[in-house]
């Protein structure tokens, strides 16, 4: 694979997780919404109660996702793609 080739691959990777992000935000906020419309009809139950215990946890994974670790990979990938671009180009 040729320097060319990966930073067309590199390009895709981005779009692809920047799209996938985006699409995670959105999702995530219409399971929040629903989340919360489901609540007051279940409060205080035991299936409520063990339903909660595990989705703070992936509450608070997805969460990390979206503020940190998602636009990190995007930081990553364009700097990457700078400096893939700046060899090729001979530093322009």
């Amino acid at each position: 694979m040729s320097m060319n080739d990966v930073l067309a691959q590199e390009k895709l990777l981005l779009a692809e997780i920047e799209k996938f992000n985006a699409d995670l935000s959105r999702h995530y906020t219409k399971l929040q919404g629903a989340h919360a419309a489901a609540l007051p009809h279940w409060a205080g139950d035991d299936m409520q109660r063990d339903y909660d215990s595990k989705w703070t946890e992936v509450d608070a994974t997805l969460a990390t996702y979206m503020k940190r670790t998602g636009p990190e990979y995007v930081e990553t990938l364009k700097r990457t793609i700078k400096a893939l671009e700046d060899y090729l180009g001979g530093g322009r």
